[in-house]
């Protein structure tokens, strides 16, 4: 699987939110409780990524959620996790 962190400056001392990451294996937010690709984790995905980096990221976690998640329609987990990336 590919880990995304945004990039942070380590002399910053300033005290973050926590990052909105998925939950494996129900691929919710382990902060918001929402599925995941949350508003929040799409966001920062928005501000830091370009568009192909977004897709193919977000391509790569869909394969891992189409293992986790069986049963759940291909075209919700497309919209779940690439349709957005535009």
């Amino acid at each position: 699987m590919v880990e995304h962190r945004p990039q942070t400056n380590a002399d910053d001392h300033t005290t973050e939110a926590p990052e909105h990451i998925a939950h494996r294996p129900s691929w919710d937010c382990q902060v918001c409780g929402k599925p995941w690709p949350c508003d929040t984790a799409r966001e920062v995905f928005m501000a830091t990524m370009t568009r192909v980096e977004r897709a193919m990221l977000m391509w790569a976690y869909l394969e891992d959620a189409a293992l986790d998640v069986r049963g759940m329609p291909m075209n919700e987990i497309f919209a779940r996790f690439i349709s957005w990336t535009r």
